[in-house]
C-alpha cells in the first residue's frame, strides 16, 4: 500500500495528525464505462484467495447474528472459465429502475459493457447493437434489457423489459438484436415501474422453452423464467441440497418458490416424493415437463396455488424436509411462521443469496424452535463475489 497523505480527527481542532493509507497495486482500472453507476463486477481485480476470503467473512458474520455460528464452512469457488455460462451481461436503464444494477431512477441514460472477460463476442456484438437501437428508437416505457449467453456461443437471449402498453414499441429493439445475432428474444411485460420484472413474457424471436442440460438434468426454459446463474452455480446449487438435506429415499420433500424446477428436479432424482409450490403458471408449466423429460413426472407434484394457502393444504401431510428458496430480500418471516405452525417439518433447507437476508431468516427460524446443522456456501458469481449459502436446520 502507498500512503497518501495525513488529516486531522474531525471532531478536534487539537488532536495529532492521523495518516491514512488509500493506494493499493493491486487497484485497477474497471474494463466498462458503466462501472461507476453499476459496480457489479467490483472484484474482477481481487485475487481469488482474498475474495474468497471477504466472502467467507460475509457468511460466518450472517450465520453468527442468525444464531449458527460455529458450523464447519468452506466457499466453493467456480473453476476457470465456469462463469461464461448463462452469464447476464447487460443492462440497460431506460426510464424505470435498471434491473438489479444499483442505478437510480434518476439517471435517464442507457449504459452497456463495453466488455467483459465472461462473455463472448457475440453477446457483446448482440448487447450493443441493442442499446444503439435503444438510443436511435427512444424506446418509451423501456425498464431494461439483459443479455444471457452461452459459453459455447450458440445461444443469446434478449430479454427486454417494458411497459405492458409499450411492447410493440420493444420489439423494435427485438429486431436489431436478432440481425445482431441473438437467438432468442421476449419481452417481460410490467405494469409498474416500481416492480421492474413483470409476471408475463411475450416471445418475438427463437423457439420457446429452449433445454438448458444442469447436472445431467434437462430443464425446460420458458419466456418468463428468472434468469438462469451460471451452469457450475446451478449444479452445484443442485450438489449442495442433497448433501445437506439429509436422508432422501422414500422421504417426502416440499419446495417453496421451485422455480424452473432444479432443486425438486435434484430432490427427487435423490430419491424422494416432492412437492413443489411456484405460483407462476407458465414456469411451472414447464418445470412440470421438465419432471416428465427427466423421467420424475410420478415423484413431483406442482401446486401453483399461494404459498400460504398451499401450506394450509398440505397441514395434514406431514413432509419430512421444506426447502425455502428466499428471494434476494429473504423469506417474509410470517410465511416462516405458518411453516413451522401448520406443517411443523423436522428438516429445512433455507436457500439464501443474500447474507442480510440470510442472517435475519436464520434468527426468525430459531426463534421457531429450529437450529442450524450444516451449511454450503459456494459463489453465485465470481466476478461480483456474490455467494449463495444453504443452511439445514433441525428442530
Amino acid at each position: 500500500m502507498g500512503k497518501s497523505g495525513s488529516q486531522r480527527a474531525p471532531d478536534s481542532d487539537t488532536a495529532p495528525m492521523i495518516e491514512s493509507d488509500r493506494g493499493d497495486d493491486r487497484r485497477a482500472v474497471p474494463f466498462c464505462s458503466a462501472y461507476q453507476s453499476c459496480g457489479g463486477c467490483r472484484t474482477q481485480h481481487v485475487p481469488a484467495a482474498m475474495r474468497i476470503d471477504r466472502a467467507l467473512q460475509r457468511v460466518r458474520g450472517a450465520l453468527k447474528r442468525g444464531q449458527a455460528g460455529g458450523l464447519e464452512l468452506a466457499l466453493q469457488s467456480p473453476p476457470p472459465g465456469a462463469e461464461k455460462r448463462s452469464r447476464v451481461v447487460l443492462r440497460v436503464h431506460g426510464e424505470g429502475k435498471a434491473l438489479s444494477s444499483g442505478l437510480p431512477a434518476r439517471e435517464q441514460g442507457i449504459v452497456a459493457m463495453d466488455s467483459c472477460p465472461a462473455t463472448s463476442e457475440r453477446a457483446i456484438a448482440v448487447a450493443k447493437a441493442t442499446v444503439a437501437a435503444a438510443r436511435a428508437h427512444q424506446v418509451p416505457g423501456l425498464c431494461a434489457i439483459a443479455v444471457h449467453a452461452s459459453g459455447d456461443g450458440e445461444r443469446v437471449l434478449v430479454t427486454l423489459v417494458a411497459d405492458s402498453s409499450r411492447v410493440a414499441h420493444a420489439q423494435d429493439l427485438g429486431r436489431a438484436a436478432q440481425a445482431a445475432g441473438a437467438t432468442h428474444i421476449a419481452v417481460n411485460q410490467t405494469e409498474s415501474q416500481k416492480r421492474v420484472l413483470g409476471r408475463r413474457s411475450v416471445p418475438i424471436a427463437g423457439a420457446f422453452p429452449f433445454v438448458e442440460v444442469i447436472s445431467g438434468m434437462r430443464l425446460r426454459v420458458p419466456p418468463s423464467s428468472p434468469f438462469e446463474p451460471t451452469h457450475w452455480s446451478a449444479a452445484t446449487l443442485a450438489a449442495d441440497l442433497v448433501a445437506v438435506a439429509g436422508e432422501l429415499a422414500e422421504r417426502k420433500a416440499l419446495v417453496l418458490r421451485a422455480g424452473n424446477g432444479l432443486t425438486a428436479l435434484a430432490l427427487a432424482r435423490a430419491g424422494a416424493t416432492v412437492a413443489a409450490i411456484e405460483d407462476r403458471p407458465e414456469i411451472a408449466h414447464e418445470a412440470e415437463g421438465s419432471g416428465i423429460d427427466n423421467g420424475f413426472g410420478d415423484a413431483i407434484a406442482w401446486s401453483t396455488e399461494h404459498h400460504v394457502e398451499a401450506l394450509a393444504k398440505l397441514s395434514g401431510s406431514r413432509p419430512d424436509l421444506v426447502v425455502v428458496d428466499a428471494p434476494n430480500a429473504g423469506t417474509d418471516l410470517a410465511r416462516l411462521a405458518a411453516i413451522a405452525r401448520l406443517i411443523a417439518p423436522p428438516r429445512i433447507v433455507l436457500v439464501a443469496r443474500s447474507t442480510e437476508a440470510l442472517s435475519r431468516d436464520l434468527a426468525g427460524l430459531a426463534d421457531l424452535g429450529y437450529r442450524a446443522n450444516a451449511v454450503r456456501a459456494h459463489e453465485s458469481d465470481a466476478l461480483s463475489g456474490d455467494a449463495t449459502v444453504l443452511v439445514a436446520l433441525v428442530r
